[in-house]
């Protein structure tokens, strides 16, 4: 098994190199900070590029991250499964 991880940290700058990777990936993580609407709105944008660059098929997986801070929690759990 070999896994390698990028961590763009949402920011655009990286949006041209990440294409390249979605195109080779066999499985993609989608990580957001539930107690921030604007993480999540990131996520929806990233989700998209999914879809259209990697391949067909490719296992994705959605996770809501900072859950032991659920009294800040901004995204309600509804609203991130319509992502995934």
């Amino acid at each position: 098994l070999l896994s390698l991880g990028r961590d763009t940290a949402g920011q655009e700058r990286y949006q041209t190199i990440t294409k390249q990777y979605y195109r080779r990936a066999q499985g993609i993580f989608l990580v957001y900070d539930i107690g921030s609407e604007r993480s999540y709105q990131h996520i929806v944008k990233w989700a998209s590029d999914v879809d259209e660059y990697a391949p067909d098929g490719v296992q994705k997986i959605l996770i809501g991250n900072k859950a032991d801070e659920e009294h800040k929690r901004q995204v309600p759990k509804e609203q991130g499964q319509q992502v995934s």
